[in-house]
């Protein structure tokens, strides 16, 4: 998130300010954990290593610290700014927390954010290319066009993939905790195609921004984009989850890994 909202910066040409890249980074780090440790109490994470990692106790230092940072980051920002932070960080602390009362089988159960039907990669998608998006754009008093709704609309489908393969990983998990997603919806083909159709028409809408000069044309959309679809068509139910650490979350690092290759490249030459 922190590389995306680096790129944000860099593709709308706001002012290259680290405050909002670091506030999402330390906001997105004490989220993503604590939402990991609640699932070592509420749904098993199938993985034995992440497991105990999670249930040590050195997590809930991480925890603290980053929660921290976050405080001191998040009163420095401009008001704007801080109601952005704010709304994603209220869906990503509902996120995992079983707190929505609910009927399942005749019984009185409560319901996490995430165990609402087909909400899971969609509506956490949403929060992510709001921090990711929204903290710089806010933050820099840039104000919205057509161009940052299309931008956004990027970011939003390249994080929608990220989402949806992790549920092709965690398939098996989702049917036995009764969690529907797409996979588990249409089946892991169904749906590989359903995400690699919504990249092919972001790239269409782009390009045909690009060439009516609504939107400045951008290179490294492209290649991210054609890097995504590429890692669907490979990912199957039973792929290591080490691809997913390094290939899945390494995509969303390669817009801003193009731009500091190709500022490296303009220096040199």
């Amino acid at each position: 998130m922190a590389a995306l909202a680096l790129f944000t910066q860099h593709a709308l040409g706001l002012p290259i300010e680290p405050r909002a890249p670091l506030l999402v980074f330390v906001s997105t780090l004490f989220i993503y954990n604590l939402d990991h440790v609640i699932d070592t109490q509420v749904q098993r994470i199938p993985e034995e290593k992440a497991q105990a990692f999670f249930s040590r106790p050195g997590t809930l230092v991480l925890l603290v610290t980053a929660a921290i940072a976050t405080g001191l980051l998040a009163g420095s920002a401009p008001l704007s700014a801080k109601v952005v932070f704010a709304s994603y960080t209220v869906v990503g602390l509902l996120y995992g927390l079983p707190l929505f009362p609910w009927t399942r089988d005749g019984r009185a159960v409560r319901l996490r954010l995430k165990d609402v039907p087909h909400l899971k990669a969609w509506g956490v998608s949403a929060a992510i290319t709001l921090g990711a998006v929204g903290l710089p754009l806010t933050w820099s008093g840039r104000a919205l066009d057509g161009g940052v709704w299309a931008f956004a609309l990027f970011v939003y489908v390249l994080v929608v993939t990220n989402a949806h393969m992790f549920d092709v990983r965690d398939i098996a998990s989702d049917r036995a905790n009764r969690m529907t997603t797409l996979p588990v919806a249409v089946g892991v083909r169904r749906a590989k195609l359903a995400v690699i159709a919504m990249n092919l028409v972001v790239l269409a809408l782009m390009s045909w921004g690009w060439a009516t000069e609504l939107t400045r044309a951008n290179p490294e959309i492209v290649l991210t984009i054609a890097a995504a679809v590429l890692y669907v068509l490979f990912i199957r139910v039973d792929t290591p989850r080490t691809y997913y650490g390094i290939v899945v979350d390494g995509c969303s690092y390669v817009p801003m890994v193009l731009v500091l290759g190709h500022k490296a490249f303009d220096a040199l030459t």
